[in-house]
């Protein structure tokens, strides 16, 4: 009796040994999944690039549409075009060169009941910026994206530029449109030719 289970139990149990057949096995098919893997690590690198293009995107429709909601309700003014005792921002603006500007974080809090999460201001691209916890403690580490300001930038008018997204070079218009920067440089050349 005792032998007869001694015999099955060594009949049931496998072979705990890898061979080297299987070891060799094991090798290759490590070695195919790092190659495997190192193929397709640029693929998901681009692949990721164009999700944060995508939701940098969504990111400037939210803050577009929250600057032309303040515009709608204001007499088609923003708020840097109007002063601070109305309400905006217009005495605390101060523009570089190009007519961005550098004090942005005061236009998106006073808009901060239309914008709601200030992580919106913060391009999944950009690694140096980092997310305000409230409207409250927003600074220019703060925002990612570029705002002008100044009479210039007029909510009727089409061909304005009201910001746009350093990383990705899109650009938002005035009129809600939104542009890749290729697209914008001929969308002004198209209007300053007609």
């Amino acid at each position: 009796m005792n032998n007869i289970t001694n015999s099955a139990q060594s009949e049931i149990q496998p072979n705990r040994t890898p061979s080297k057949k299987r070891k060799a096995m094991t090798v290759a098919s490590f070695t195919l999944g790092i190659a495997a893997l190192c193929a397709i690590t640029p693929v998901l690198r681009s692949k990721m690039k164009e999700a944060a293009r995508v939701a940098c995107l969504g990111n400037m429709v939210q803050i577009g549409e929250s600057f032309n909601l303040w515009a709608d309700a204001h007499a088609f003014r923003y708020p840097f075009h109007m002063s601070t005792n109305e309400g905006g921002t217009m005495e605390l603006c101060k523009r570089d060169s190009q007519g961005f500007d550098e004090q942005a974080a005061f236009h998106f809090q006073v808009m901060s009941n239309l914008i709601v999460r200030p992580n919106v201001l913060i391009c999944p691209g950009d690694r140096s910026s980092k997310p305000a916890s409230n409207f409250q403690e927003l600074k220019a580490i703060n925002i990612s994206y570029q705002v002008r300001s100044g009479n210039d930038v007029d909510a009727r008018q089409t061909g304005d530029m009201l910001f746009r997204c350093p990383i990705h070079r899109s650009v938002f218009m005035c009129d809600g449109s939104l542009f890749r920067a290729d697209q914008y440089d001929r969308f002004t050349n198209f209007l300053s030719r007609h």
